[in-house]
């Protein structure tokens, strides 16, 4: 029988997963799934997990025994395998065999099983032999482990899920990353400079233990510490981790490169100025076609996939306190560069989010995707992550999603007035290295896409503005309708605007500006000042 209070000499463990293993083996529960980044250290911390003895401790020892696909089973702790669970090559690719065999194992021992992948519960056999176990592990306090990575096998059956607690590891924290740099460092004859561990530690975040400590070996080859090479590893590691669904921002732009847009700047720099200002900035582009409804208001698709998604999504964001922003307003008015803009002005690593990319097959694979992703927002920026969801249509967007936005605020992204694209015209013609003082094209109806597109194929094909104009779509003109409606929606909802401090409000200029690029006669309702005006364009 399980012990029902520890032994004076025993301390309870820290980490809160070993803690609540402990917790899991000294009441006697008979099983439990941990989902791990690193399946093989979480097996070897966990089998040496101090447990205390119970009363009724048996004469024969118990063993802790580990199973892999690859190797079959292999003896972890104790002075030798069970005879009665055979070799190890007898149950390599064969699950079933072993957890009929382990009815043998000596009471309190411990049976890890690694799990390859989701195909493992979907073995009939091997979910009956599972379920098989519970009485008889229960009444002699062995355990059965299973170790999976998320997304890989840490979907439990139905016949299971309501049974088995589940204990999630999560990625190494900054203070783990850095004792893990001294005791390596320490090893070595490398020369460390001051700050030089603070910084590794900084740039081995989202990665696991192993494949941090591989990454610091490879920086200290040369006598010394290169901290500074680890971002590179960091990034190659985290966007593989997470199937290209996480990237990081490589851009190099700042605000010096964005015209206009006062008002959205100058909340961010107050943000970020601020005593609880956001470690990381995470964008998430175009989430009106990852979640965003149909026209009879559900999600668009009919799996189940994206409405899961949005679950994960809305649960994350409220579990981690995250600070949630979403950018609104015709495409190629600067939603997306002022995200990779704020990051750059602040010194902020800013990662960019592809929920296409966490959308499997099934439901579950796409749940654990997605919180894979979280997993690794959460090692890279703890609770002080700021996200900006980006948007052209917030019509279709659940009030769910939109009502986490209170903290951050909806912004509106209108097209730019003349004076704004006078000033985008300066730096996109500045970054291509084109005269300033040439003539510039008739640019209404254009946004800032636009005018770095113009400014983009005068530099390719060596002509003038006005010559490479003609190939330049105005997003302005052949998105005025949606451009008419966003407007008047932005006004009405109370959506702030990018621009100018406070509410946005529809500028009749701006509307006469589009209408004369179109070349259109038609009437517009401007909703103003809680009423509406008619005018004729």
């Amino acid at each position: 029988m399980p012990a029902s209070s520890a032994s004076p000499a025993f301390q309870l463990p820290t980490d809160p997963v070993r803690l609540e293993f402990v917790k899991i083996r000294m009441s006697g529960t008979p099983w439990c799934l941990v989902a791990t980044p690193d399946p093989e250290e979480t097996i070897a911390a966990l089998a040496t997990t101090a447990v205390p003895d119970a009363p009724d401790a048996p004469d024969v020892p118990p063993v802790s025994v580990a199973w892999s696909l690859a190797t079959g089973h292999r003896l972890l702790v104790g002075d030798k395998m069970p005879t009665a669970l055979g070799s190890g090559e007898a149950t390599a690719n064969k699950p079933s065999i072993l957890l009929l065999a382990a009815a043998k194992l000596p009471q309190g021992s411990l049976l890890f099983f690694n799990v390859p992948s989701a195909d493992f519960w979907r073995s009939d056999a091997c979910v009956s032999a599972v379920v098989g176990l519970r009485s008889a592990f229960k009444a002699t306090s062995r355990c059965l482990v299973f170790v999976a990575q998320p997304g890989a096998g840490d979907k439990l059956p139905p016949q299971l899920e309501a049974d088995v607690p589940i204990l999630r590891v999560a990625l190494p924290s900054v203070e783990a990353m850095a004792k893990m740099v001294e005791d390596t460092v320490a090893g070595n004859p490398v020369a460390v400079a001051d700050g030089d561990v603070t910084v590794a530690a900084r740039n081995l975040r989202g990665m696991t233990l192993f494949a941090a400590e591989n990454a610091v070996a490879r920086a200290c080859l040369f006598g010394k510490l290169d901290a500074a090479s680890l971002a590179s590893v960091q990034r190659e590691s985290v966007e593989a981790a997470t199937g290209g669904a996480l990237q990081f921002e490589r851009s190099r732009l700042t605000f010096d490169d964005v015209g206009g847009l006062t008002a959205f700047r100058d909340f961010a720099g107050r943000l970020f100025a601020g005593p609880e200002a956001p470690d990381l900035v995470v964008r998430v582009d175009e989430i009106d076609k990852v979640v965003g409804a149909n026209a009879t208001g559900t999600v668009a698709d009919n799996t189940g996939i994206s409405q899961g998604l949005l679950r994960s999504l809305l649960t994350n964001i409220e579990d981690n306190g995250y600070l949630l922003g979403v950018l609104c307003g015709c495409a190629g008015s600067g939603k997306s560069l002022s995200t990779s803009a704020l990051g750059n002005s602040y010194n902020r690593t800013t990662l960019a989010v592809n929920f296409d990319r966490c959308k499997g097959s099934l439901v579950g694979q796409s749940e654990a995707a997605i919180q894979r992703v979280f997993d690794t927002i959460a090692a890279l920026g703890g609770r002080r992550v700021l996200m900006l969801a980006t948007a052209n249509r917030m019509d279709t967007l659940p009030p769910e999603l939109l009502s986490r936005a209170g903290g951050c605020g909806i912004w509106f992204f209108d097209a730019p007035s003349r004076e704004q694209r006078a000033r985008i015209w300066d730096i996109q013609m500045r970054a291509h290295g084109l005269d300033p003082l040439q003539k510039r094209p008739d640019d209404a109806g254009m946004v800032g896409r636009d005018i770095r597109n113009a400014c983009r194929m005068a530099s390719m094909l060596g002509c003038s503005l006005v010559e490479a104009a003609p190939f330049t779509m105005k997003t302005g003109v052949v998105s005025l309708d949606l451009l008419v409606a966003s407007r008047i929606e932005a006004e009405s909802r109370g959506y702030l605007d990018a621009e100018v401090a406070g509410p946005y409000r529809v500028r009749d200029v701006a509307m006469e500006e589009m209408v004369e690029a179109a070349g259109l006669r038609r009437k517009i309702v401007v909703i103003a000042g809680g009423g509406g005006k008619t005018g004729e364009a």
